[in-house]
């Protein structure tokens, strides 16, 4: 066991001499494994280990006894150890998310942020062979690219996996053999948790029912997935590099040369434009990079999670943040007062007056929408904004960024060009609604 761990460390340089070390350690057969293991190369490899066992106050008195469990461990080993407590229930319901997703969340957190204040290089997890099956299953399941077909890296930044490729079968079989004790965390045998699903019920299914060792087989791949990854990640950032305007909330590229390129490295711009927009790419699958695809004609629109959209016009694919908000430093001032007839209406481009009572739902200052109107004739109906914009010889490139004062759907001015018919002040005016719009300094 030691052997095959020590090879997979050298083969992806997880460790050097000198290094400082965090491991997670839950008290479970895999992270008392990696323990008991780094504990054998530390004077090998001169390294500082420091074991964190995070407590996630769920489990009551069992949480209690897993960790005097592990402070035990350490010290009979002379290895530095931590307790870290998370109400791990409390940051799930903070957060919006299941308490095995906060449970995660609060590891890496604490883990990062213990290197980071105490200069620790490198976080060893006990992740193994049946773990990354688990991982590669479920990111196929929820939908998912090349890398998450590719499952866990043995080396992600300060993160170290050194039992990647030893199955779980041969880890306990090897604490046995050693005579380490180790916890069992009731949680794991429940399958309340998506990942107990796939560990206590599909994979075994699979490796009984139809494919032997399915569990070697699909890790066997991950190199493979890898390196298309990378490959195709470098051929898009090149067409994104050529191609795309990166602004600070928004990518836009011309449809003429997004239509030339191969629909997979189109799957990677999205993706890598997404990522850069939001800091992250939780919750966005196949589906949703699918769908973008799809997505034809001008106009129209595509809602994405993590507060992105894509959208188009007649030459440019868009993605940005979802916002109806033009600039954020335009500040509108508005005021009402009676008006009382032949008063002189003010005439300014940036100040307009407006017949109060003849809005419906409100006013708002925002961009163009799907669906909006505008009344450009005294006597007759309205027009859709795309045409008035037309028509009015609006270049393309600025119709999506025009500020817009719109009652619902109804636009009362398009700012810069044209107030509609519909708000004018007329003799029958009671009430007027006067706006003006200024450019913040701030």
């Amino acid at each position: 066991m030691i052997l095959t761990v020590k090879h997979l460390i050298e083969q992806y340089h997880m460790l050097q001499k000198g290094d400082s070390v965090v491991i997670g350690v839950s008290g479970g057969a895999d992270s008392v494994c990696l323990l008991h293991i780094l504990w054998k190369l530390q004077a090998e490899y001169c390294l500082r280990l420091l074991a964190v066992h995070i407590h996630h106050e769920i489990r009551g008195r069992e949480a209690d006894e897993d960790a005097v469990f592990t402070e035990k461990l350490c010290k009979e080993r002379k290895i530095e150890y931590r307790l870290i407590k998370r109400n791990v229930p409390r940051v799930a319901a903070e957060r919006g998310i299941s308490e095995e997703e906060a449970g995660r969340l609060v590891r890496y957190e604490t883990f990062y942020q213990i290197c980071e204040q105490e200069g620790y290089q490198k976080i060893a997890v006990a992740h193994h062979q049946n773990d990354n099956a688990e991982t590669i299953m479920w990111n196929f399941l929820r939908g998912s690219g090349l890398r998450g077909l590719a499952g866990m890296e043995p080396v992600r930044g300060k993160i170290i996996r050194p039992l990647l490729e030893v199955k779980r079968s041969e880890i306990e079989q090897w604490m046995q053999q050693e005579k380490i004790p180790w916890r069992n965390d009731s949680t794991n045998e429940t399958v309340n948790y998506t990942r107990n699903k796939l560990r206590h019920q599909l994979l075994p299914w699979v490796e009984e029912n139809l494919v032997s060792g399915f569990c070697q087989r699909i890790t066997d791949n991950t190199r493979i997935f890898l390196d298309a990854d990378d490959y195709l990640k470098t051929e898009a950032e090149k067409w994104i590099q050529g191609y795309a305007l990166q602004l600070e909330e928004e990518s836009s590229f011309l449809r003429e040369e997004w239509n030339k390129l191969h629909s997979a490295l189109k799957r990677y711009v999205i993706r890598s434009e997404i990522n850069r927009l939001t800091g992250s790419l939780k919750d966005l699958t196949a589906e949703h990079v699918e769908a973008v695809l799809r997505l034809e004609g001008t106009g129209k629109q595509l809602n994405l999670p993590g507060g992105m959209k894509v959208w188009m016009d007649y030459e440019t694919i868009h993605i940005g943040k979802q916002s109806d908000t033009f600039c954020p430093n335009l500040e509108m001032k508005y005021c009402c007062f009676p008006y009382e007839k032949g008063q002189k209406i003010i005439q300014n481009v940036y100040t307009k007056w407006f017949d109060y009572d003849k809005i419906k739902v409100g006013f708002q200052l925002r961009t163009r929408r799907t669906g909006d109107r505008i009344q450009v004739l005294s006597k007759h109906g309205s027009k859709k904004l795309k045409d008035y914009m037309i028509d009015a010889k609006i270049p393309r490139q600025i119709r999506d960024q025009i500020p817009l004062i719109a009652d619902g759907t109804d636009i009362m001015w398009v700012v810069g060009y044209r107030m509609s018919e519909a708000y004018k002040i007329t003799d029958e005016t009671k009430t007027v609604l006067q706006i003006e719009l200024n450019v913040s300094n701030q």
